[in-house]
């Protein structure tokens, strides 16, 4: 593969190259039953909001939903986190991510609802009731919006991969090796795309080792070395390796 076309709205153009980096990024997940609306917003949405609101529902307690949830709850918004796990912020250990949930509770203005599955949400002139089941109970709460968080979907469908032989999985997540190398020899990927956390940071990472591997350096990426950080109040910073994780190495 060593060409690309580009479709725009006037024209179409065509690229050579010799050594290809996909970074195509990732979409926030659409649930069932909560279709993105004026109510009904994502991680991007909940950037541009017109007001501060007064009540928001968080669907998803991992890190975008904590740091959106967090932000807004400094504000003085209420807010109520539905989170399917056993625990907020999984992705850290049990020990920290206790510390947030403490800090938030102690806030006064932050519920959180873990082992909770959304159900869905009805839309009203002025807000959105959401409803969620824990422990086989139904329970309802009214919001000026809820936000989800459950996850990016990755920008890897309709650009051609299929036909050039780039191996994916059912997820649509690029497979690379060590240097960032899909299957198919010169072209490369990394970001959201590939697996891992879709993390800015690692994907600035993963940028620099695919550019020295494309110009003949023998590079490799350590995931172990790239932190992970969640702006919560407080932060949360971690990296290596999870006392779990050192103990099964």
């Amino acid at each position: 593969a060593n060409t690309l076309r580009v479709m725009t709205e006037d024209a179409a153009q065509t690229y050579t190259f010799k050594n290809a980096v996909l970074a195509t990024g990732s979409t926030p997940i659409e649930i069932p039953g909560f279709k993105y609306s004026k109510r009904v917003i994502n991680s991007t949405g909940a950037l541009s909001l017109p007001e501060i609101p007064k009540k928001l529902v968080v669907i998803g307690g991992g890190y975008i939903g904590m740091e959106l949830g967090t932000a807004y709850a400094n504000f003085g918004t209420e807010v109520t986190v539905v989170e399917a796990g056993d625990e907020i912020l999984a992705g850290f250990e049990k020990a920290m991510s206790s510390v947030v949930k403490r800090a938030l509770q102690k806030k006064g203005n932050v519920n959180i609802h873990t082992k909770a599955m959304a159900k869905g949400v009805e839309e009203t002139e002025t807000g959105v009731k959401v409803s969620f089941e824990v422990k086989g109970e139904i329970q309802t709460v009214e919001a000026d919006y809820v936000l989800v968080t459950v996850g990016r979907r990755p920008n890897t469908q309709e650009i051609g991969l299929e036909q050039v032989g780039v191996k994916m999985t059912d997820r649509g997540i690029i497979e690379i090796d060590e240097q960032c190398r899909t299957n198919v020899p010169n072209i490369y990927a990394i970001g959201d795309i590939v697996p891992g956390p879709p993390l800015a940071h690692k994907a600035s990472y993963e940028g620099k080792v695919a550019v020295e591997a494309i110009s003949g350096h023998a590079s490799a990426i350590d995931y172990i070395g790239i932190p992970a950080v969640c702006f919560t109040d407080p932060e949360l910073a971690s990296v290596g390796y999870t006392k779990k994780q050192a103990e099964e190495a």
